[in-house]
């Protein structure tokens, strides 16, 4: 436990020449996270990755950006998906809503008691 102080105290004063892409707090989540890497700690790697993860595409130096992609590996976070647009995301659920509609009708069809025992299709009915 001592040495692992040790090493996240040196390496959070540590401000690499090539840094300056990063910020002094975005350098001590990496410390930290590097750390957690090495001491095999998935949960603080993963809370430390999730506040670095919208620096690793803005990082052009190649010695920092690999520091990143390990830490982001190690946590098993997905950094290379894009967020969806709340317009897009309203389109996907519109597209689910119809066709929800369209199952609830056609076991209404079927079997009308197990249509209205399902709350989602005896929301869509009055």
């Amino acid at each position: 436990m001592n040495l692992t102080r040790l090493l996240l105290i040196k390496l959070m004063f540590w401000v690499s020449t090539h840094a300056m892409a990063f910020d002094r707090q975005s350098l001590t989540y990496l410390a930290i996270c590097e750390t957690a890497v090495k001491t095999n700690d998935k949960i603080t790697a993963k809370l430390m990755a999730e506040k670095l993860l919208g620096i690793w595409k803005n990082t052009e130096v190649p010695s920092e950006k690999s520091r990143l992609m390990s830490c982001l590996e190690f946590s098993e976070i997905d950094y290379e998906t894009e967020s969806i647009s709340h317009v897009a995301l309203q389109e996907v659920i519109r597209k689910l809503e119809q066709e929800l509609v369209e199952k609830c009708e056609m076991l209404l069809d079927v079997k009308p008691r197990a249509a209205l025992d399902i709350h989602i299709c005896r929301s869509i009915w009055p």
